[in-house]
Protein backbone atom coordinates (compact mmCIF):
# COMPACT_ATOMS: atom_id res chain seq x y z
CA UNK A 1 0.00 0.00 0.00
CA UNK A 2 1.25 3.26 -0.65
CA UNK A 3 1.28 6.35 1.84
CA UNK A 4 -2.00 7.98 0.07
CA UNK A 5 -4.24 5.21 0.61
CA UNK A 6 -2.82 4.56 4.18
CA UNK A 7 -3.95 8.02 4.95
CA UNK A 8 -7.04 8.01 3.46
CA UNK A 9 -7.72 5.03 5.44
CA UNK A 10 -6.40 6.63 8.80
CA UNK A 11 -8.61 9.83 7.96
CA UNK A 12 -12.07 7.35 6.93
CA UNK A 13 -11.23 5.71 10.53
CA UNK A 14 -10.97 9.21 12.21
CA UNK A 15 -14.00 10.55 10.65
CA UNK A 16 -15.73 7.32 11.63
CA UNK A 17 -14.87 7.63 15.19
CA UNK A 18 -16.00 11.26 15.61
CA UNK A 19 -19.08 10.71 13.86
CA UNK A 20 -20.25 7.33 16.47
CA UNK A 21 -18.85 9.96 19.49
CA UNK A 22 -21.14 12.24 17.89
CA UNK A 23 -24.28 10.25 17.91
CA UNK A 24 -23.70 9.26 21.46
CA UNK A 25 -23.10 12.52 22.38
CA UNK A 26 -26.50 13.91 20.85
CA UNK A 27 -28.28 10.76 22.37
CA UNK A 28 -27.11 11.19 25.81
CA UNK A 29 -28.32 14.97 25.84
CA UNK A 30 -31.66 14.39 24.75
CA UNK A 31 -32.32 12.06 27.20
CA UNK A 32 -30.76 14.53 29.59
CA UNK A 33 -32.73 17.47 28.67
CA UNK A 34 -36.11 14.74 28.37
CA UNK A 35 -35.22 13.69 31.84
CA UNK A 36 -34.91 17.35 32.89
CA UNK A 37 -38.59 18.38 30.77
CA UNK A 38 -40.64 15.20 32.06
CA UNK A 39 -38.80 14.62 35.54
CA UNK A 40 -38.90 11.11 37.05
CA UNK A 41 -41.42 9.87 34.97
CA UNK A 42 -39.25 9.66 32.23
CA UNK A 43 -36.94 7.49 33.68
CA UNK A 44 -40.34 5.45 34.44
CA UNK A 45 -41.03 5.01 31.03
CA UNK A 46 -37.70 3.75 29.72
CA UNK A 47 -37.74 1.60 32.64
CA UNK A 48 -41.11 0.29 31.33
CA UNK A 49 -40.06 -0.50 27.82
CA UNK A 50 -36.18 -1.61 28.27
CA UNK A 51 -35.23 0.92 25.48
CA UNK A 52 -34.57 4.36 25.54
CA UNK A 53 -35.08 4.62 22.06
CA UNK A 54 -38.46 3.46 22.19
CA UNK A 55 -39.14 5.26 25.57
CA UNK A 56 -38.18 8.43 23.95
CA UNK A 57 -40.19 7.79 20.94
CA UNK A 58 -43.25 7.33 22.62
CA UNK A 59 -42.66 10.09 24.85
CA UNK A 60 -41.43 12.96 22.51
CA UNK A 61 -44.13 12.03 19.39
CA UNK A 62 -46.90 12.71 21.05
CA UNK A 63 -45.57 15.95 22.85
CA UNK A 64 -44.32 17.46 19.61
CA UNK A 65 -47.86 16.75 17.47
CA UNK A 66 -49.57 18.41 20.57
CA UNK A 67 -47.20 20.67 21.16
CA UNK A 68 -46.95 21.95 17.84
CA UNK A 69 -50.68 22.18 17.44
CA UNK A 70 -50.83 24.44 20.44
CA UNK A 71 -48.15 26.74 18.94
CA UNK A 72 -50.86 26.86 16.16
CA UNK A 73 -53.59 27.94 18.14
CA UNK A 74 -51.79 30.79 19.16
CA UNK A 75 -51.45 32.07 15.94
CA UNK A 76 -54.88 31.18 15.35
CA UNK A 77 -54.35 28.98 12.22
CA UNK A 78 -55.30 25.64 14.43
CA UNK A 79 -58.99 24.05 13.65
CA UNK A 80 -61.40 22.68 16.35
CA UNK A 81 -60.75 19.35 14.99
CA UNK A 82 -56.86 19.55 15.22
CA UNK A 83 -57.56 20.95 19.06
CA UNK A 84 -59.21 17.60 19.15
CA UNK A 85 -56.26 15.96 18.03
CA UNK A 86 -54.01 18.04 20.63
CA UNK A 87 -55.99 16.45 23.06
CA UNK A 88 -55.36 12.86 22.29
CA UNK A 89 -52.21 12.71 21.86
CA UNK A 90 -51.55 14.54 25.33
CA UNK A 91 -54.06 12.11 26.85
CA UNK A 92 -51.59 9.93 25.26
CA UNK A 93 -49.03 11.36 26.65
CA UNK A 94 -49.82 11.57 30.14
CA UNK A 95 -51.16 8.22 30.12
CA UNK A 96 -47.56 6.92 29.19
CA UNK A 97 -46.18 8.88 31.92
CA UNK A 98 -48.67 8.10 34.46
CA UNK A 99 -49.57 4.42 33.89
CA UNK A 100 -47.09 1.52 34.52
CA UNK A 101 -48.54 -1.16 32.55
CA UNK A 102 -51.70 -1.46 29.88
CA UNK A 103 -53.92 -2.80 32.50
CA UNK A 104 -53.51 -0.18 35.04
CA UNK A 105 -54.01 2.19 31.90
CA UNK A 106 -57.35 0.04 31.46
CA UNK A 107 -58.74 0.28 34.79
CA UNK A 108 -58.03 4.05 35.71
CA UNK A 109 -59.85 4.78 32.09
CA UNK A 110 -62.98 3.01 33.14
Amino acid sequence: MNHAAVFLFVVVVVLALIAIAAYFYSRERRSKLLREHFGPEYDRVVEKEKDVRRAEAAVVQNYRVAHNIAIRQDQGKASTEDLRKAVVHYRSLFDELLYDSDLERKVANR
